[in-house]
């Protein structure tokens, strides 16, 4: 019988990989306050000119270069023996980081913990772009059959929801395959806020204990994100059992100064959709089959119901031609339709949809120019900065993002009414997103 391996422990019949190293892995365990210890290397740090060979062989292998920071990353990883937690605005090129450490090892497999089958297609077309062979593990994919040629190391990329990872059995059990255990070098969490924010509908985002149980102890993580502050980084730390004195934390700026902002007062109540109608042409009524597009948006609603509404508000507005040219996006559509209509907004055959969280993060369409969080009530600094980021993600455009306030939250007189702050959560005062360039615009977006 397999006698697990604790990640707290490290084995007498350790790998010969892992014996022949020059400094052996430390142990893991929970720390109390990993924010408090400085990180200090246990490998010497990538020089310049290190960074620049990386730069200059991957540009070789692949055509793409990489900027300095994902040179870093990927100079970390090629040492196998620390952890990172890498912190990068939207559209900074987080994927490419944890992906560009594979062209120099052919021989290592990883696995992507994701929270969104839409995001998990696009890391899987960015393996298939990059020539590394990946799978996706869905309700449709997660097969005896698909498992069985993992374990024979068919893949070298394993993108899994929490769940699948956290509570198949099969899964855990690729660690008992002495070929698959050998090979597997690195767990990448990416958007990672995900293990406390949606922790409450998602449990299995709080419960890595299985995991972490069967993982080899030469096993390490990457764990990504655009927003996370001190305090919850250490709790994911705990969660992952992350020693500070190996972890390397990349934290890049994470303004974006292609991104303008403006917050306006709802002119009626949350179900009253007028303020939309500034995303069409001026005369809705007469456009014509062929007239050039207004600027491509997304509309962030509560819930997929006001989805439907405003989407059905906006259709009553438009010529019969056009009415298919703004769709809703939600996690109860199909997967097949959520990916026709992001390769249809890709292209320029719909203007844009209103959607939830379901594409709140990860997505990757370049040039969205406007960005709507329609009402603020139980919406987190991080919902909302995850949000913005799917705008102007080319940084050579510019883009808007316009938070539009509930009369109930909006701070005229101090009457009786919730001033703004108080309806979105915060930890800490240095929780806040750094400081944007503001710009209040009073005419109508167009």
């Amino acid at each position: 019988m397999d006698t697990p391996i604790s990640r707290a422990q490290t084995p007498n019949n350790a790998s010969d990989d892992a014996a022949q190293r020059d400094t052996p892995d430390p142990p893991r365990r929970v720390v109390d306050d990993p924010i408090q210890t400085d990180a200090t290397s246990y490998v010497v740090q990538p020089s310049p000119d290190d960074i620049e060979a990386i730069t200059t062989r991957f540009r070789r292998l692949t055509g793409l270069r990489l900027c300095s920071w994902q040179a870093f990353v990927t100079a970390v990883c090629n040492t196998g023996k620390k952890d990172l937690f890498v912190l990068a605005p939207p559209g900074a090129g987080k994927t490419l980081a944890f992906l560009a450490p594979l062209i120099f090892n052919p021989h290592h497999i990883v696995v992507i913990i994701c929270p969104l089958i839409a995001l998990g297609s696009q890391h899987f077309k960015s393996c298939v772009a990059l020539g590394i062979s990946a799978i996706e593990l869905t309700a449709k994919t997660a097969t005896n059959a698909n498992y069985k040629d993992i374990a024979r190391c068919l893949f070298r990329v394993i993108i899994a929801p929490p769940e699948v990872a956290n509570r198949d059995p099969r899964f855990v059990k690729l660690f008992k395959v002495n070929a698959f255990a050998l090979r597997f070098y690195r767990v990448i969490a990416d958007e990672v806020h995900c293990v406390e924010e949606w922790s409450d509908f998602r449990p299995q985002y709080l419960n890595f204990d299985l995991l972490l149980h069967w993982l080899p102890p030469r096993a390490r993580f990457l764990c990504a994100s655009a927003t996370v502050t001190d305090a919850l980084r250490a709790r994911i730390m705990k969660t992952f059992r992350l020693q500070p004195k190996t972890t390397e934390l990349i934290r890049l700026n994470n303004d974006c100064p292609n991104i303008f902002f403006a917050v306006r007062k709802m002119s009626g109540t949350p179900t009253n959709y007028n303020d939309l109608l500034s995303l069409l042409p001026s005369d809705p009524d007469l456009i014509a089959y062929d007239c050039p597009p207004p600027p491509k948006f997304m509309v962030f609603m509560p819930s997929k119901k006001e989805c439907v509404e405003a989407r059905l508000f906006l259709m009553h507005h438009l010529p019969l031609h056009s009415v298919g040219r703004i769709c809703w996006f939600f996690s109860d559509c199909s997967e097949g339709y959520k990916n026709k209509m992001l390769q249809d907004l890709k292209d320029g055959k719909i203007w844009g949809m209103f959607c939830t969280d379901s594409a709140g993060m990860g997505i990757d369409v370049p040039d969205v120019r406007i960005v709507i969080q329609w009402g603020i009530k139980n919406v987190t600094f991080a919902t909302l900065y995850q949000r913005i980021g799917r705008g102007g993600r080319d940084r050579s455009l510019q883009a808007l993002a316009l938070v539009y306030v509930e009369n109930a939250h909006w701070p005229d007189d101090g009457k009786g009414k919730a001033p703004l702050k108080t309806s979105v959560k915060r930890e800490a005062p240095d929780d806040e997103i750094p400081s944007k360039r503001v710009k209040i615009e009073e005419k109508e977006v167009r």
